[in-house]
């Protein structure tokens, strides 16, 4: 169900040890398109608790995460998820003061994962990736436009990225030629660290439903004692890039089983 949402403290910084603490958390909400644009009473809340950044998403969709077909600003898409939706968003989050990300995201028919997302040609991939880049490109320019202060250049696209490195780093270039904010990727808990992109960008974006099952009754030290190792791969992220590392997704449920797949 597509709503707008608010999903607190989405995309804060970690604070790994040796990241410097003095830098402030960036204290989120994600705004899930709806049919219809957003009103002053969807951003009060925001300020009444003291949220300082949105992100908005423009969504496109795939039929087959096989096939190079990419669907974005259609009229038959939700208002939320349109270029025009888009930049109200922008304009009334901007207007109340709140910084903006911008996060495009691919819709898979029947609920496919998008890191799944291979094309079988390369002259698949060709077409794909040139609706993909003029996908991204449209939001960078109206990212450019309003101001806003951060653009993510992808989600969870975990084969694409592997597969098509050399698209990514152009890609990049492409952006930045159009857009002077600051650049993220978002990838999923598990194969952030096989992003070589990162380098070119200004994060490391992680999707962070990191699993924190353990036997027996769950205790906060327990859970504490379970991010340990997420945390040694982190840091480790941090290490090579040198970039400070955002949760571009986060959250755990308040119901039983979500330590184990919060996803």
């Amino acid at each position: 169900m597509k709503l707008i949402s608010l999903i607190i403290v989405l995309f804060p910084y970690v604070l790994c040890a040796q990241i410097d603490r003095s830098q402030a958390y960036i204290n989120g909400v994600n705004y899930v398109s709806k049919n219809m644009k957003i009103e002053q009473k969807h951003v009060d809340p925001l300020i009444e608790n003291h949220i300082s950044w949105a992100a908005v998403i423009p969504y496109a969709f795939m039929p087959d995460n096989n096939k190079p077909d990419l669907i974005y600003d259609s009229k038959w898409q939700w208002t939320g998820e349109r270029v025009d939706g888009i930049r109200h968003s922008v304009a009334t989050l901007k207007e109340n003061g709140l910084h903006v990300m911008i996060k495009p995201q691919i819709w898979v028919a029947m609920g496919d994962y998008t890191g799944e997302i291979l094309m079988t040609s390369e002259r698949d991939w060709s077409e794909f990736e040139s609706s993909y880049s003029s996908y991204i490109l449209e939001f960078a320019r109206i990212a450019e436009e309003f101001e806003v202060e951060m653009l993510c250049i992808g989600t969870e696209l975990e084969e694409f990225a592997k597969q098509r490195q050399s698209f990514w780093f152009g890609l990049i270039k492409e952006v930045q030629k159009v857009y002077g904010g600051q650049l993220t990727y978002a990838e999923n808990w598990d194969c952030f660290s096989d992003v070589q992109f990162f380098e070119e960008l200004d994060y490391i974006g992680i999707d962070a439903y990191f699993p924190l099952k353990r036997r027996g009754k769950l205790t906060r030290k327990k859970l504490r004692t379970a991010w340990k190792d997420h945390l040694i791969v982190i840091d480790s992220a941090y290490r090579n890039y040198n970039k400070p590392v955002l949760f571009t997704e986060y959250g755990y449920r308040s119901v039983k089983g979500s330590a184990d797949k919060p996803w």
